[in-house]
C-alpha cells in the first residue's frame, strides 16, 4: 500500500476546511517550524491544532506557509 501527499497553501486552506477538519497533519509556519497534530478548527481568524500531547496551538493563518498531509492509496 503505499501513500500520496497533500500540500496545501495558506491561500487554499478555507477552502479545503471540510478536507482537513480531524485530520492529522503537518503544518509549515513562515519561520520553517512545523507542528504535527490534527486540525480542531478552522476560520478566518485562526487554526486550532492539538498535537500528540494534547495539547492546542492556535495558529495565526498568516503564520502558516503550508499544510501537508498523506493518504494511503491502493497501489
Amino acid at each position: 500500500m503505499g501513500k500520496r501527499q497533500f500540500r496545501i497553501s495558506q491561500k487554499e486552506m478555507l477552502s479545503k476546511t471540510n478536507e482537513l477538519l480531524g485530520r492529522k497533519v503537518q503544518v509549515i509556519l513562515a519561520g520553517n517550524r512545523v507542528l504535527t497534530g490534527s486540525i480542531e478548527d478552522l476560520s478566518a481568524s485562526e487554526l486550532l491544532l492539538k498535537d500528540a500531547r494534547f495539547n492546542l496551538h492556535r495558529i495565526l493563518p498568516n503564520d502558516v506557509r503550508e499544510v501537508v498531509y498523506d493518504q494511503e492509496t491502493l497501489y
